[in-house]
């Protein structure tokens, strides 16, 4: 929950950051959710303003424990024109992301 709240603070920086005026709304082009009682879920969405998000959730048994592992991706491009790309996995091992430019060259790689 806590890196759902994270990422979703990230996304509403960069998408602060790429909208329109405030006056105007971006258009959502493409919305979908899904979620169960046992905890997974996905969701997925596309502005018109170029920003693409999804995300998966599984509880899976690691030992004694259930845990949950989330993985996802957002792009986004800024006013100048470059592009960014954002794929992560957050699991009992931490958060793993990787940003890459749209060239693809990696700008950011997986945090411990």
């Amino acid at each position: 929950m806590k890196l759902t709240i994270c990422f979703v603070v990230l996304l509403g920086l960069v998408a602060h950051s790429t909208s329109a005026p405030a006056e105007e709304p971006t258009k959502i082009l493409s919305q979908e959710q899904d979620s169960s009682p046992d905890g997974t879920y996905n969701y997925a969405y596309e502005t018109a303003n170029g920003i693409a998000a999804s995300e998966h959730a599984v509880v899976k048994t690691v030992g004694d424990a259930q845990v949950e592992e989330v993985s996802g991706s957002a792009s986004w491009t800024f006013p100048d024109g470059k592009s960014y790309d954002l794929s992560y996995v957050a699991n009992e091992n931490g958060f793993h992301p990787i940003i890459k430019l749209g060239s693809g060259s990696v700008v950011g790689a997986a945090l411990g």
